[in-house]
């Protein structure tokens, strides 16, 4: 289906780079008329639609043709007098000429492209200018600027939240200092069972000494494990509640913290897991993934994950 902010000469194309991806064995014969087909099922008007189809075009090109001029006449038809007479301001571009060594790159390109369905020859007097850029493998490639006409064109658009700006805005409500960090968390159905699944040998012994308000010396933890040893260091800023426990992250002026879960090493795979395998994990990359497991998760060696 045609999106809300493609215009309709855009189709056409991305119809075609589509059918090159997908239908790269095919003759080119089939993949002409499985690009026309798509280009008519992709048009939202459904008179617009009936009318390719009763005039039996051969090609996308020939339809794309019918439907500017059937858009024009029903845009005219429905403000009558207007479309002829409004005023219509030009679009001046700077000329830029193609030097003298890189007219034959210039010439090879157009010919590339005209092979590939991209262009076609044009009857407008109106044109933008060509810019030859050169890529990183010192390739060329055509650069058309169109931010100046991109500025008087209006386009309906309905623009969807971006997921990482709507997954930032929950997590980075931290917690402040009148508001209760625990507020909505059901302890009460939590089970024994549970609670001990979310515990470890090592989390045990943190979660002993957060009951007995007790932190050991180092002469008591100088034998024991990396894993309590850093746990040990950090014993300040854990939290417990109902037996969970918790790292308090307190932000730089110490207005509001944030809650971190500290997840036993049973949790970390399937936790990383959801985050990244998942359909509602979002797939956001490697660096995204790990700023969302740091917000919301507190492990041994997380730097390292």
């Amino acid at each position: 289906m045609r999106g809300n902010e493609e215009s309709l000469p855009e189709l056409p194309q991305s119809i075609k780079k589509l059918n090159r991806q997908f239908y790269q064995s095919v003759p080119s014969s089939i993949t002409s008329v499985l690009a026309l087909e798509h280009f008519i099922d992709a048009l939202l008007d459904a008179d617009l639609k009936l009318k390719l189809r009763e005039s039996n075009i051969k090609s996308i090109h020939e339809s794309e043709t019918l439907v500017v001029r059937l858009e024009t006449l029903k845009l005219a038809e429905r403000h009558t007098g207007a479309w002829l007479d409004r005023q219509i301001q030009f679009i001046l571009i700077r000329p830029r000429r193609i030097p003298l060594a890189r007219i034959k790159d210039d010439e090879a390109e157009i010919q590339k492209i005209v092979k590939q369905d991209i262009i076609e020859p044009s009857t407008s007097p109106w044109n933008s200018n060509i810019v030859l850029v050169k890529k990183s493998d010192n390739s060329w490639r055509f650069c058309i600027d169109f931010r100046s006409v991109n500025f008087l064109v209006l386009r309906p658009s309905y623009p969807l939240p971006r997921i990482d700006d709507t997954i930032d805005s929950f997590l980075n409500n931290g917690q402040t200092e009148k508001d209760n960090p625990f507020e909505g968390i059901d302890f009460e159905n939590v089970s024994e069972s549970q609670l001990s699944d979310m515990s470890d040998d090592v989390i045990s012994i943190i979660i002993q000494w957060k009951i007995d308000e007790v932190k050991p010396t180092w002469a008591d933890v100088s034998h024991i494990s990396l894993e309590v040893k850093f746990y040990w260091s950090r014993l300040n800023s854990l939290i417990l509640a109902n037996g969970i426990l918790y790292r308090k992250w307190e932000s730089y002026n110490g207005k509001h913290y944030d809650l971190h879960l500290v997840l036993p090493a049973n949790f970390k795979r399937s936790r990383l897991n959801e985050v990244h395998n998942t359909v509602t994990g979002g797939h956001l990359g490697v660096r995204k993934t790990l700023s969302k497991i740091r917000q919301r998760y507190f492990w041994y060696t997380m730097r390292h994950c």
